[in-house]
């Protein structure tokens, strides 16, 4: 239901020595009113501003971490790559027939575990390929 207050009703609250007067003292003015709710709205804005202000700093230092953290990452993998590369390094063919080591294959490029007493074999080094001859393949 609809409530209806008169000025009276109003007015009964206040001391007030007039009906005008009442009116005055419970509208309240419009400059008033008006300069009032600047005031409030200069504060929203202050306030939404400060707001702002506090999470584009979160922001940034939740930035700051992740690129930190991405840079560790990125420092771990390149160590990682670099270890995996001097390993893969090692184990390439070439660079052990370099530090003195030679690959041994059957002539038809087989491994040598098959080979038979006559067979060629391909004896490769660092700067050569040597043919020989197997004379025995005995077992361990």
């Amino acid at each position: 239901a609809l409530l209806d207050v008169s000025l009276v009703d109003m007015a009964a609250d206040k001391a007030a020595s007039t009906p005008s007067n009442a009116a005055q003292v419970l509208v309240p003015d419009k400059k008033e009113v008006i300069l009032s709710l600047q005031s409030k709205l200069r504060r929203v804005v202050i306030d939404m501003e400060r707001t702002y202000e506090l999470k584009q700093q979160r922001i940034d230092s939740d930035i700051q971490s992740m690129a930190s953290l991405i840079e560790r990452q990125f420092e771990i993998l390149a160590n990682q790559h670099s270890t995996l590369s001097r390993s893969l390094s090692q184990l390439n063919p070439k660079n052990v027939l370099k530090r003195g080591y030679s690959l041994v294959k059957l002539e038809n490029n087989l491994p040598v575990q098959g080979a038979k007493k006559g067979d060629v074999l391909n004896i490769e080094t660092s700067k050569n390929i040597i043919k020989a001859g197997v004379i025995t393949n005995d077992k361990k």
